[in-house]
C-alpha cells in the first residue's frame, strides 16, 4: 500500500510535468511550491519554497520543483542500465 504522502508527492509531480510549459516564460529558474496538484507560489530559492511548504503544510504533503524546460541531468545514473554510450 502506498503511503498517502508519497501518493501526494507523485500526483504533484505528474501535475507539474503536465503544466510546467505554462510557467516557463514567466517563472523560469524559480521554484514552485506544490500542494494538492496546484502551484501555491513561486520562489527564487529552493529553501524559501521548502520553508513556506513546511510552515503551511505541517503534514509534509507538499513538494518543490524547479521551473525549467530542460530535462533533469541525472549524470551517471542516467545510464544505469543498457547501453552506456550516450551518443
Amino acid at each position: 500500500m502506498t503511503h498517502p504522502a508519497t501518493s501526494e508527492l507523485h500526483e504533484n509531480y505528474l501535475f507539474f510535468q503536465r503544466s510546467v510549459a505554462k510557467f516557463v516564460n514567466e517563472h523560469r529558474g524559480q521554484y514552485a511550491l506544490l500542494h494538492a496538484q496546484s502551484v501555491i507560489a513561486f520562489f527564487d530559492k529552493p529553501i524559501e519554497a521548502a520553508l513556506a511548504g513546511a510552515s503551511q503544510f505541517p503534514d509534509g504533503k507538499y513538494s518543490v520543483q524547479k521551473v525549467t524546460d530542460r530535462p533533469a541531468d541525472l549524470g551517471f545514473m542516467a545510464y544505469g542500465a543498457g547501453d552506456r554510450n550516450p551518443d
